[in-house]
């Protein structure tokens, strides 16, 4: 639970979506119209993977890339203040359509993946700030990762379960994460990631 609906200089209204090591609510700054998804490490869960979340989405910078706000931990608690996309998630938009009895738009899932992978192409190819390249994958490529914006934009989001040669990035190494269903064949196989 979060101890107050302040929290940092947001003032969180409703949860958005949880998992297990997170909780993501929507939350306004307290100045100003900023509307964030505020992401908050859930009481009893690895903190680290929450920072580290934050560290590699400050490296990163591309228009099909959910964008962060800033980070920092308030009541004890690290959170990531990430912008709020108000179309929601491809999940939702799916099931949407499987309860009205109707096909999903072609044309809007071609638009989709087409706009996923321009964000996935930029996040593999990703670098440092010193130019070294990080060698990222991004492990939970699924339609709840996947958000739209208001002016019809898709963007990825989740970096949680990112992985990256670099030991300082992601999780060990021969550890799979993310679900069953969308795990990349690398990651079925057992390979090392990144490959």
């Amino acid at each position: 639970e979060v101890a107050s609906r302040r929290f940092g200089h947001y003032v969180v209204s409703r949860r958005l979506g949880q998992g297990g090591q997170a909780e993501v609510f929507y939350a306004e700054a307290q100045h100003g119209e900023i509307r964030a998804a505020l992401k908050l490490a859930r009481a009893g869960s690895a903190e680290d993977s929450l920072t580290d979340e934050a560290d590699l989405m400050g490296l990163l910078s591309h228009p099909n890339l959910v964008t962060l706000l800033e980070h920092g931990t308030t009541h004890g608690r690290p959170f990531i203040a990430m912008e709020y996309l108000v179309g929601g998630d491809l999940s939702a938009l799916m099931a949407a359509y499987r309860r009205s009895m109707k096909p999903f738009p072609v044309a809007l899932g071609v638009q989709a993946c087409i706009e996923v992978l321009k964000g996935l192409s930029y996040f593999h190819h990703a670098k440092t700030r010193t130019g070294a390249l990080l060698n990222l994958v991004h492990g939970d490529v699924t339609p709840a990762n996947v958000y739209f914006g208001e002016d019809g934009s898709v963007k990825l989001g989740d970096f949680g379960v990112a992985s990256s040669s670099r030991a300082d990035i992601g999780p060990k190494a021969g550890v799979a994460r993310g679900m069953l269903s969308y795990l990349s064949p690398e990651q079925a196989r057992g390979d090392a990631l990144p490959p």
